[in-house]
């Protein structure tokens, strides 16, 4: 209670705790998956799915925290990226249609920033 009160977390409180204790209990290794993340291609897929695999962590918090890795490619996208782009390119504001509308943003910026894509996203 008090991580989240205090740093105002919220429901995050829980899983960021138990994150946490996995690193202290020994049982997530943060190196070798930041050297996974940027290794072989078959070492990014296993660090891609141990990241995937923890608490709490969803498609836009596993892009978040590949990005915290180095991996300028990684695309968090969320309903406010819906939103905006609606805004910037006359995306439908459906909400069945996000998905669509997230594969389109994406799309856009793999071609136009190979390697740095959510830099090109950011500004």
């Amino acid at each position: 209670d008090d991580l989240a009160s205090r740093c105002r977390l919220g429901y995050r409180a829980k899983w960021i705790r138990a994150i946490a204790d996995l690193v202290v209990g020994g049982a997530l290794d943060l190196e070798s998956i930041e050297r996974g993340v940027c290794g072989t291609p078959e070492e990014r897929k296993d660090a891609e799915r141990r990241i995937r695999d923890l608490p709490g962590v969803g498609p836009f918090a596993h892009a978040n925290i590949l990005q915290l890795f180095g991996r300028t490619d990684a695309l968090p996208f969320d309903t406010e990226t819906c939103r905006l782009w609606a805004e910037e390119h006359g995306a439908s504001t459906d909400k069945k249609r996000r998905r669509g509308v997230m594969r389109e943003a994406e799309a856009y910026y793999r071609a136009r920033y190979p390697g740095h894509e959510w830099q090109g996203d950011w500004f």
